[in-house]
């Protein structure tokens, strides 16, 4: 199958990535999607599907009963056409061409995920035909609102579909057992992490496609039942999750804490800024966004693989994480869109300042088992290794220092309440709010299903990272496929710096405890994340796993003495199994070098405006001085075909209005990106003008 989609590939299309899951032998043809026939169904989407609608046909002649469809219609004037005349027309390609030799007549090609791939516009528009391809069937589209937005953008709106699921009136299962246990008239929350053969029971028993999908990480998250038109939506341990929210609301009366399938990040995310301290977000300059994406810094995981037959020792950090919060001494930084990479001279380690220090040279911790290559890192690792003699001042050659920075002990009292009053619960809570500080990219997902391998591979083409994922269909008839398109950027602001910061001093933990228990480099076999995994003799300073759990009780402060808190190293029952590269095969970025760009600083008068609207440009200065106003008058001063195509993206409402009473056209940065209205705004004109603060 592989090779068939290489062959494929490189005789269509280039420039797109592909990704194949669970491989197995299915031909598959090579056929482009503008030339895989329409007519010989295999399976229907549901009639209260969102996607698309059904339009009666005859057996075979799905293509020509949608033309004659639409032509039929009192306004279109193309009651001429006959079924003689379209009944030849079986692919894309020829209604294309087919459209093209008649006036008046639009056509929007779709694939499965929604976008157009293949389309003609009349010069004047009289029948507008807009269809999916998909399981050897055209699939009209006859809702107003995804027609324009099909006519407009190129491709359907998913989000607009999306229906808000009713959590405190939703039915909740343990288990999957029959689909008759689903047709009810509200949504569908299941204990489950994967709904694949929930999905695949109802389309067997329905002989009808699902829509709606929600699909992450292999695992189908949510769906739209076929008949109910209710969503079925996924959710492993929503009973502890949802019993965390109720705890929380009913003691603080705070509207975040309501139950709606949260994670447990988005949990530790509201329990700390309703609680604790709101912690502000970094602005990334270009530098830091360099650095986020070519010096990135992961939890240890190394595996030498030369005692595969010896029995291995397991010794972790409990509750590593939370230790780091709890003990952590170093300031967080918090980065500027200004911050920059500069040539950095050391002079003491007191002088160093939270941000980011390249450090030009690899250097090892551990008694040479932690390999750390030469990279940009925090200032919590470069003092320790400075302190430690690791790497001198020489090393380092290049800095980034952080705008701002919040205390030290910031995350203190958060991840000592949640051990001491939550303690089951903490270890979620604290670690995947700190996997949501590291998150870098904005990403969108697109997921459809089908019956057809070649509408699968031929979809791709169209995808930037597309997927092809086979469900296991043993007991159904046909195969089903589901394709997936991931879209995603880099955000311009977020967390990453505390992140960096807590990854690494995991790191720093490790080698102290490589210390502590006093351990050889020839000792040690493997490090993941928190545990080292060795053999020989150590230190006894360990607790045994069983103390670490067995006398906590939930909501007291006090512990007995031999019990293991955060930060205290014990010794592993039951060890999983080591993981990780060599360490010689462990990645390396690469050397940095500084770009120095310059940049030419005019006075007002010196600005030719057309050239910054052409070109780019950013308008800066305090509160109050008029910013807006001489946007405004920029605008206004352009060419009148220029300025009929220009737009203002604003921070917030105060700046919209002021250029609104100016004749200025102008929408906020929040409405044009996630409000379908404000895309379908911005779509019409072509140049847009960020300011300042949406900017960065």
């Amino acid at each position: 199958m592989q090779h068939q989609i290489e062959i494929y590939t490189s005789d269509h299309y280039t420039g797109f990535a592909v990704r194949i899951t669970k491989i197995t032998a299915t031909p598959v043809s090579g056929t482009a999607l503008g030339d895989i026939r329409m007519g010989n169904i295999r399976m229907l989407y549901s009639k209260a599907s969102r996607i698309c609608d059904n339009v009666e046909t005859r057996k075979g002649s799905c293509v020509a009963d949608y033309i004659l469809y639409e032509c039929s219609k009192q306004d279109s004037k193309m009651n001429h056409i006959l079924r003689p005349q379209v009944s030849h027309l079986k692919t894309a390609n020829q209604v294309v061409e087919w459209a093209k030799n008649h006036k008046g007549v639009s056509v929007y090609c779709i694939t499965p995920l929604g976008n157009v791939f293949i389309s003609h516009v009349a010069d004047k528009t009289r029948v507008c035909l807009m269809f999916i391809v998909n399981n050897g069937h055209c699939f009209p589209v006859k809702n107003d609102t995804q027609r324009q937005q099909i006519a407009q953008c190129g491709k359907m709106k998913m989000h607009s579909l999306e229906t808000k699921v009713d959590f405190a009136n939703a039915v909740y299962l343990e288990d999957f057992n029959t689909v008759a246990e689903l047709e009810q008239n509200k949504d569908i929350v299941i204990n489950t992490a994967n709904l694949e053969v929930v999905a695949l029971k109802v389309m067997e028993c329905y002989n009808v496609m699902v829509d709606g999908l929600v699909y992450r990480d292999s695992q189908l998250q949510s769906f739209v039942h076929p008949i109910t038109n209710k969503t079925i939506v996924s959710s492993p341990e929503w009973e502890v999750k949802h019993a965390v929210c109720d705890k929380y609301f009913n003691e603080h009366r705070v509207i975040d804490y309501k139950w709606a399938n949260q994670g447990w990040g988005e949990m530790g995310r509201t329990i700390v800024e309703n609680q604790y301290s709101k912690i502000p977000k970094s602005h990334y300059s270009p530098d830091m966004l360099h650095i986020i994406e070519n010096y990135p810094i992961r939890p240890y995981q190394m595996y030498k693989r030369e005692r595969l037959d010896e029995k291995l020792t397991s010794a972790d950090i409990h509750r590593s994480y939370t230790s780091v919060l709890m003990n952590n001494t170093v300031p967080f930084a918090i980065d500027s869109a200004f911050d920059e990479i500069t040539p950095f001279t050391f002079t003491s380690i007191d002088k160093l300042l939270p941000g980011e220090y390249y450090v030009a040279n690899d250097y090892y911790m551990g008694k040479g088992t932690i390999y750390r290559p030469a990279s940009f890192y925090p200032l919590v690792e470069v003092k320790y290794a400075l302190e430690q003699g690791y790497i001198t001042g020489e090393d380092i050659t290049y800095a980034k220092i952080a705008d701002r920075y919040i205390p030290a002990d910031t995350f203190k009292t958060f991840a000592s309440d949640m051990w001491h009053t939550m303690y089951h619960e903490s270890k979620k809570i604290v670690n995947f709010y700190i996997g949501c500080l590291g998150s870098t990219k904005h990403t969108t997902i697109q997921s459809a299903i089908t019956t057809d391998i070649d509408v699968a591979v031929a979809t791709l083409a169209d995808c930037s990272y597309g997927c092809i994922h086979k469900l296991p269909t043993e007991s159904m008839k046909q195969e089903m496929f589901i394709i997936q398109n991931t879209m995603s950027f880099l955000k311009d602001r977020g967390n990453i710096s505390i992140h960096r910061h807590i990854i690494a001093s995991g790191v720093i933990a490790l080698d102290k405890m490589v210390n502590a228990l006093g351990l050889e480099a020839s000792q040690i076999e493997a490090y993941n994340t928190d545990s080292i995994k060795f053999v020989g003799n150590f230190n006894d300073i360990t607790k045994p796993t069983h103390t670490c759990a067995e006398h906590c009780k939930e909501f007291s402060h006090h512990f007995e003495d031999n019990e293991a808190r955060p930060g205290d190293y014990r010794i592993e029952s039951n060890p999983t199994e080591p993981t990780g590269k060599k360490m010689n095969e462990l990645t390396k970025p690469k050397p940095f070098e500084l770009v120095n760009e310059e940049i030419t600083h005019l006075h007002e008068f010196e600005v030719e405006w057309s050239s910054i609207v052409k070109n780019g440009g950013v308008v800066v200065g305090g509160g109050g001085c008029g910013k807006t106003f001489r946007l405004a008058q920029i605008i206004k001063s352009l060419p009148e075909e220029v300025k009929n195509q220009t737009m203002v993206l604003c921070y917030n409402n105060a700046g919209c209005q002021t250029l609104r009473k100016e004749q200025v056209p102008a929408i906020t940065m929040s409405s044009a990106m996630f409000s379908p209205n404000g895309e379908l705004q911005t779509n019409c004109f072509i140049k847009n003008i960020v300011d300042k603060f949406s900017f960065t």
